[in-house]
């Protein structure tokens, strides 16, 4: 498969204590993320915490939309 840059990112990953709140860390990873995808042309859709059959969506709750509009300004 070769590099497209529209194909989408969707990172998701468990939390094993089960809670879904994001940690700092998490918040800090996925700023990264979106700076680095606006900064190389790839659409970051998402980041997606699991944890006792429960998701905290980055996206749902806004925090994508927040990361990518301070992204934007900062590239």
């Amino acid at each position: 498969m070769r590099f497209n840059p529209l194909y989408p990112i969707i990172v998701a990953h468990n939390h094993p204590s089960g809670s879904i709140t994001p940690s700092d860390a998490d918040k800090r990873f996925t700023k990264s993320l979106m700076m680095a995808a606006k900064a190389t042309g790839i659409s970051f859709f998402d980041h997606i915490i699991i944890g006792d059959n429960q998701y905290f969506s980055f996206a749902d709750e806004g925090l994508i939309g927040e990361y990518k509009a301070v992204a934007i300004r900062e590239l």
